[in-house]
């Protein structure tokens, strides 16, 4: 799981500030959701996924206050 991780974190690192901004609003309309379903008692098939989604989510904004800086 961490290599692949590694190489995500490398592939968001070669996109534009506008494909981070996209990313991160998918990345957050997919939380919403699966947190929506967990909270109607809704058997979530894999409810981990929440906690890489939201580390998903602070790497994009890492990289995004990075750019921001540059």
């Amino acid at each position: 799981v961490e290599v692949i991780m590694k190489k995500e974190f490398e592939q968001l690192k070669t996109q534009s500030a506008e494909e981070l901004k996209l990313s991160l609003l998918e990345v957050s309309k997919d939380i919403f959701k699966t947190r929506n379903e967990k909270s109607q008692n809704k058997k979530l098939d894999k409810p981990h996924q929440i906690g890489l989604m939201k580390k998903k989510r602070a790497r994009i904004l890492t990289l995004l206050n990075q750019l921001r800086r540059v």
